[in-house]
């Protein structure tokens, strides 16, 4: 199954007989014949076989960051018991800066919805004491 040619602009559209870039050897792609003429040979790998790979820069590897395990803590705790997340979600953030891992947005969603469900548990409890003792001074005195 051959692809269609890449899409060029009229103006850059070569004329036949005339070479891509002037000065520069025409390139044909591998697996390409015109039919009853050889493809020239460049010296340069076709399509599929192996060539010498690239090679990572000096002091990197190509090792996949992982996601940072404090955030996941973060996360894990977010539905355990919500105040534990922030301090978890502000540690996980420092490391990531530091290191480079992944889970930055999973440190920063745990930190912000535990401050929210905090906020909103310390609100509960505020409302039910407040209640009780509403309700404690309407009950009617012994005599």
């Amino acid at each position: 199954m051959s692809q269609p040619p890449p899409y060029q602009h009229p103006e850059q559209q070569q004329q036949p007989g005339q070479q891509p870039y002037p000065g520069y050897p025409a390139y044909e792609q591998a697996g390409y014949e015109q039919a009853g003429y050889p493809q020239p040979d460049h010296g340069q790998a076709g399509y599929g076989q192996a060539g010498y790979g690239q090679h990572p820069g000096y002091g990197q590897h190509l090792q996949p960051r992982g996601t940072n395990g404090m955030a996941i803590a973060a996360l894990i705790c977010l539905f355990l018991f919500a105040p534990a997340s922030i301090p978890l979600g502000v540690v996980a953030r420092k490391q990531i800066r530091r290191t480079g891992e992944e889970g930055w947005g999973m440190a920063t969603a745990s930190m912000v919805i535990g401050i929210v469900l905090t906020a909103l548990g310390v609100l509960a409890f505020v409302l039910l004491i407040v209640m009780s003792v509403l309700l404690v001074n309407e009950l009617p005195q012994p005599r």
